[in-house]
């Protein structure tokens, strides 16, 4: 067991306990004091735990990058060059990676806070917050994979700009996100099909899209896509790490998965159960979640023949708690908590199979 679950069950127990009592005012305090200490927890953890993993191949980036000229940064390579040069000025005023790796935990608790304020202005944000700062896939992408994580929030941003109908907002985070995380810019046609169609079909559409994906996933015929795509990451000295003995060792399995899948539909799944219980005024923007949602999960099953398949399966993954909330709290809002409760318990135990790969390096008993 990782100690970081003992104070992350506490966390959990006193915001179910703040939650139960949210009607009144100390019932919010608290839950919000409660995730502040969380967020700061997690924040203390970056700052001081070994590098390991992807931690140290950023660590490593990071001391090359800060002896660059501002002219090398962006000539260094094709992409990304935002999170090169949010790692060059950094540089300047330090040579801790550490600190670089507090400055963009920082910045990408800030994007994902303003993100939930535009999806929930009221206090539901920081009850799906709550929540978030126990979910396996956030934490390892705040912690471990920290330039993918920085563009999925700046997605987040996007998608909620896109729920608002600001079309050019969503496209300038977009392409931040991209900037960050080349692989962000996937999610680039998904949004234009949503602009397209939101006002006609766009769930059908959505459906459909996911369903052939999923069908070419299974039957293989994918791989002739995305086949290459791996060669052509293997080929690339920055993902050669993903695809050494490591990969053969771990019996990584590519192609499609069952597992996978089942917990890529479960706000599909949701929705078939809930949909004629949905209030007439949420019917809208419960649509236009899952059309997204199911949208941004075809392109795993598009590339699931690409090793390490769950880094495009996660551009989906990072907002199913966003995507189920809704659906749930669309029906009603004593069931959207009930359903914080049941997934805050069933997070701890997720956190104790998933520690391992988030916090390797801080591993005592």
């Amino acid at each position: 067991m990782h100690y970081l679950l003992i104070p992350y069950a506490l966390f959990m127990l006193l915001t179910l306990t703040f939650l139960s009592d949210r009607r009144n005012n100390v019932g919010r305090s608290g839950t919000v004091f409660v995730l502040l200490l969380s967020l700061i927890l997690l924040g203390v953890v970056i700052t001081v735990q070994p590098f390991a993993g992807d931690s140290y191949r950023y660590a490593m980036g990071f001391l090359k990058f800060r002896e660059f000229s501002l002219d090398e940064v962006f000539k260094y390579q094709t992409g990304e060059y935002l999170f090169r040069f949010l790692n060059w000025i950094v540089g300047q005023f330090t040579d801790s990676p550490h600190i670089l790796f507090l400055v963009i935990y920082l910045i990408a608790i800030l994007t994902f806070y303003k993100a939930l304020k535009n999806i929930f202005p009221t206090f539901e944000r920081y009850v799906v917050f709550s929540f978030y700062v126990l979910y396996p896939y956030f934490l390892f992408y705040i912690v471990n994979g920290k330039r993918q994580g920085l563009g999925l929030v700046f997605m987040v941003l996007a998608i909620s700009y896109l729920m608002e109908d600001k079309n050019r907002k969503a496209l300038l985070s977009l392409l931040v996100s991209g900037l960050i995380h080349s692989g962000m810019f996937l999610v680039l046609p998904m949004a234009a099909l949503f602009v397209l169609f939101k006002e006609k079909g766009l769930l059908k559409i959505s459906f459909v899209i996911l369903a052939g994906s999923v069908l070419l996933s299974i039957s293989g015929i994918n791989d002739t896509i995305s086949g290459p795509l791996g060669d052509l990451l293997a080929s690339e000295t920055r993902y050669s790490a993903y695809l050494d003995e490591r990969f053969e060792a771990i019996s990584y399995q590519t192609g499609f998965r069952l597992d996978f899948a089942l917990f890529s539909f479960f706000p599909i799944f949701l929705y078939a159960l809930l949909r004629k219980r949905i209030r007439n005024e949420h019917k809208t923007i419960v649509r236009r979640w899952l059309a997204i949602y199911m949208l941004l999960n075809s392109i795993y099953h598009i590339f699931s023949f690409v090793p390490f398949n769950d880094r495009f399966a996660i551009f989906s993954w990072f907002i199913l708690p966003i995507v189920s909330y809704i659906i749930v709290s669309a029906v009603n809002k004593r069931y959207a908590a009930l359903f914080i409760f049941v997934l805050l318990g069933l997070n701890v135990f997720f956190l104790q199979t998933y520690t391992g790969r988030i916090f390797q390096s801080l591993e005592i008993f």
